[in-house]
C-alpha cells in the first residue's frame, strides 16, 4: 500500500483562490499562486501533489505563471542519485504580484471605459458600423453580441435571417447573440408581418434605446472593476500560511 499525503486547500485557501480568478488570473495558475505563497516552494511534484493536478495541466500552468514573470526556479539535488531537480517559488512577493494585476486591471479598465465612451458618443454618426462595432469589442463585448447590437440599432424589426444577412454572420453565432441580448433586456422579441395574410414572422428589435444600453455597458463595467479592484484589497490582507493545510493522508 502506497501512501501520501496530499495538502488540500483551507477554506481561507478557497477563497484566495477564487478571489484571484476574479480577477482574470487563470484556475490552475491562481491554485499554484495560493500554493507557493503559503509553501514558499516546491518541486514539479510537490504542485502537483499538493493540489491535486494532472501532469500537463501542471506544465500548462508553469508555462503561463512563467510568462506572467510571476515564478522562477532553481536547480537542487535530491534523492539516492543525487538527480537534480527543479524548485518552483515565486519570483517575487505576493503582494507585488497583487500590486501588478491591481495596477494592470486599471489600464485595461481606463482602455474599456473610453471606448464605450466613444461609442456612445458616436451614435449620432450611424450608419459607421464597422467603427461602433469595434468600439464594443474593445470595450469588451464579443464581436457576435456587438454585430447584433449595432445592425438593430440601425434596423428596427429584424428577423434572425435578416440579421444573419445583414452581419455576415453564421446562425450559431447570430443565435447565441440574441439570446444574450434578451437575457440582457436590451432587445426582446416582436414579430415582423411577413406579407403573406396571418403568417408574422418572429423578429427582434431593441428594447431600449441605445444610449441607454451604452449607459448600461458602462455602468456593468465600472462596477465590475471595481469589484475586482474590492477583491484585491481583501486579498492583501490575508494569513498566507493558512493557505494550505495538511487535511489527510490517502491511500493507494
Amino acid at each position: 500500500m502506497k501512501q501520501e499525503n496530499i495538502q488540500y486547500f483551507t477554506k481561507e485557501g478557497e477563497e484566495f483562490v477564487n478571489l484571484l480568478i476574479s480577477t482574470g488570473v487563470k484556475e490552475h495558475g491562481a491554485m499554484v499562486l495560493a500554493f507557493l505563497s503559503s509553501t514558499s516552494e516546491g518541486t514539479f511534484q510537490d504542485i502537483e501533489q499538493g493540489i491535486g493536478l494532472r501532469q500537463p495541466d501542471a506544465s500548462v500552468t508553469i508555462k503561463y505563471l512563467m510568462d506572467q514573470d510571476w515564478i522562477k526556479s532553481h536547480e537542487t539535488t535530491s534523492g539516492q542519485n543525487f538527480r537534480p531537480t527543479n524548485v518552483w517559488q515565486l519570483k517575487k512577493p505576493i503582494t507585488v504580484i497583487l500590486d501588478g494585476i491591481e495596477s494592470e486591471k486599471k489600464k485595461e479598465a481606463g482602455v474599456r471605459l473610453t471606448h464605450i465612451r466613444k461609442f456612445r458618443n458616436n451614435l449620432s454618426h450611424y450608419p459607421k458600423r464597422k467603427e461602433s462595432i469595434s468600439l464594443l469589442v474593445k470595450s469588451g463585448i464579443k464581436k457576435p453580441v456587438a454585430q447584433v447590437l449595432v445592425f438593430l440599432a440601425n434596423t428596427p424589426r429584424a428577423t434572425l435571417q435578416e440579421i444573419e444577412s445583414g452581419t455576415d454572420t453564421f446562425q450559431s453565432n447570430v443565435s447565441a447573440a440574441t439570446q444574450y441580448l434578451v437575457e440582457k433586456g436590451w432587445i426582446k422579441h416582436c414579430t415582423n408581418p411577413s406579407g403573406k395574410i396571418g403568417m408574422p414572422k418572429r423578429a427582434f428589435d431593441l428594447a431600449q434605446p441605445i444610449t441607454a444600453i451604452a449607459d448600461g455597458i458602462e455602468k456593468e463595467m465600472i462596477d465590475k472593476d471595481n469589484s475586482q479592484l474590492e477583491n484585491i484589497k481583501k486579498m492583501r490582507n490575508f494569513d498566507m500560511t493558512k493557505v494550505i493545510f495538511l487535511k489527510k493522508d490517502l491511500s493507494e
